[in-house]
């Protein structure tokens, strides 16, 4: 076809737009790319109708002709990265909106989308300072500030999140995505009748809004309608048009909504459903070769070694265990002690395993050269680490650390801290699985997704912790979420003995601290304990075979 007929090809397609016939229109313009493979504006056209369409693998082939013929061209990479976006191709979409970004620094548009892929695949801090620039460019974008609550909230940051949201409300009014973006925030600080005041006017027709639905849904206690919420759930998730982040987040609500009102099977199904849509993968030889390293590089010999001696005026307590083992219940009770400071999951052990330096001054590879590792330079973290703990001490002669994961760094913990204390929390094995896969985290635990990648990581972690028994000098206290709910006075002094405390009954109070947990846990520590969660998995019993089959048999005393 000769090239002059793709202009008229192309007009031809403008009209049919015009029209609302976009089949049409789409005919029309690939008339005109056929006549003319080069013709950039048919492309374009071509690939914005399938971007409506919510055809996005069309789309991204459009775009990635246009970007053949000019690499340069800002729209076809903005649309690319919506597109990979959309189809879960995450990475590529980041390279997307860097693209735009390196030729359009102040483009807003593509910092506050890259910042929403990059909180989508758990990358938090990148997304707050992205989506901060964004909002010093633009100081009067709304929806700047409903992602920025968004982080915040991914974050654990809940009073700022709906901070946030408060901003964007003012900035638009009766913009349901900050109305309910504020809900689900006050739902969280433990507020579910402010959040039901807040969301209660919008709710009275038919709710097609993703976050208002799950809003309803988390308020169900409060209005009490549960068919309502629960059939908003199931007709939004039949929807479309849906991205993948809103499908995730609606399976899950809908799991916690049909869990909390005892249908077992429907909320399985929506939890399964839910973890489909994370995407993260786990690697089962990367977890085994990391427990393999771990074991080997931290021999009682070395340990001995390498141990750091120098004497410090604060006692750190690890808290540690798998996810979901009762951890933020036991900083929580801890944080009721007036002599202690509570520090949450802080990020510092696992920062100063990746930056650790030899007598030369030469990176190391941990854990397999730790033996290297130059006591001068470990000295130096731990005196880093300790001033860094100056704020939350205030005095104070115990502060906690509550990242579970720190188990996977008890023998650095040890070198850096030979007086610290840990705290191993346990849980039924299935009751612990059965959590994770139920909880969405939002960064991170690329294990928590698939039943089998869960057991195999619980192996993992138990054969670890069998090894540090063995091999660490550390004071070290086990306690089971068990125990501490049939038994919490018994429990708790046992706890407040172990950190060198005297007694204090505001311990037994711990629902009332005022620090908010910032974790998967913070609502069931803002209630009394309760011990409705032990055994929980007999409730899933037959779906949890994959599980248990993979876990090592002798793990499996279920009771």
């Amino acid at each position: 076809m000769p090239p002059n007929r793709t202009g008229r090809f192309i007009r031809e397609g403008y009209r049919l737009l015009q029209q609302g016939d976009a089949g049409s229109a789409i005919k029309a313009f690939q008339q005109a790319v056929r006549s003319n493979s080069r013709s950039i504006e048919g492309w374009l056209q071509l690939g914005q109708i399938y971007m409506r369409l919510g055809n996005f693998s069309e789309a991204e082939n459009c775009f990635q002709h246009i970007t053949g013929i000019d690499q340069n061209h800002l729209i076809a990479h903005g649309n690319l990265g919506i597109c990979y976006h959309r189809l879960q191709k995450l990475d590529a979409a980041i390279s997307g909106f860097r693209k735009v970004i390196q030729l359009q620094p102040d483009n807003v548009t593509a910092l506050r989308h890259l910042a929403t892929v990059l909180l989508d695949k758990g990358e938090r801090q990148q997304a707050a300072t992205l989506c901060g620039q964004a909002i010093k460019l633009q100081p009067d974008f709304s929806g700047a500030y409903i992602l920025r609550g968004a982080i915040h909230n991914a974050l654990g940051e809940f009073e700022l999140a709906a901070a946030n949201y408060r901003k964007a409300s003012k900035l638009e009014p009766g913009m349901l995505n900050a109305i309910a973006g504020e809900a689900n925030a006050l739902i969280k600080l433990g507020d579910k009748e402010g959040a039901f005041a807040l969301i209660g006017p919008h709710v009275q027709t038919t709710v097609d809004n993703v976050s208002l639905a799950i809003a309803y849904a988390s308020t169900h206690e409060i209005h009490g309608d549960f068919r309502r919420a629960a059939d908003q759930l199931e007709k939004l998730l039949a929807s479309p048009t849906l991205t993948h982040s809103e499908r995730l987040q609606l399976h899950f609500s809908a799991g916690d909504l049909y869990d909390r009102t005892k249908l077992f099977d429907e909320a399985f199904h929506h939890y399964n459903m839910g973890n489909r849509y994370v995407a993260r993968q786990y690697s089962l030889d990367a977890d085994r070769s990391r427990l393999d390293k771990t074991r080997t590089a931290f021999s009682a010999d070395t340990l001995e070694r390498l141990t750091v001696t120098e004497q410090t005026m604060t006692t750190l307590v690890f808290i540690v265990g798998m996810p979901r083992s009762g951890t933020s219940l036991v900083e929580k009770i801890l944080s009721r002690h007036s002599q202690v400071g509570a520090g949450g999951e802080m990020p510092y052990i696992p920062e100063i395993s990746v930056s650790l330096r030899d007598s030369s001054g030469n990176n190391i590879s941990y854990p397999e050269k730790i033996a290297d590792a130059g006591i001068a330079n470990l000295r130096q973290h731990a005196k880093q680490h300790l001033q860094r703990l100056e704020l939350i001490a205030k005095g104070r002669p115990i502060v906690t650390d509550k990242l579970p994961h720190n188990f996977l760094f008890l023998g650095l913990i040890q070198t850096l801290f030979p007086d610290a204390r840990i705290i191993h929390c346990r849980r039924n094995v299935l009751d612990t699985c059965l959590s994770n896969y139920f909880q969405y985290f939002s960064s991170g635990l690329d294990y928590a997704y698939n039943l089998e990648d869960i057991a195999c990581h619980y192996n993992y972690y138990s054969e670890l912790m069998t090894h540090w028994r063995q091999v660490l000098n550390l004071d070290m206290l086990e306690i089971d979420y068990e125990m501490l709910v049939e038994k919490q006075e018994e429990t708790t002094r046992k706890l407040v003995d172990f950190c060198g405390l005297q007694w204090e009954p505001d311990c037994l109070s711990f629902h009332k601290a005022d620090e908010v947990t910032r974790t998967a846990s913070y609502a069931q520590v803002r209630q009394p304990m309760y011990s409705h969660s032990i055994k929980r998995w007999r409730n899933y019993e037959k779906h949890l075979q994959p599980l248990i089959r993979q876990l090592i048999p002798s793990l499996l005393n279920t009771g």
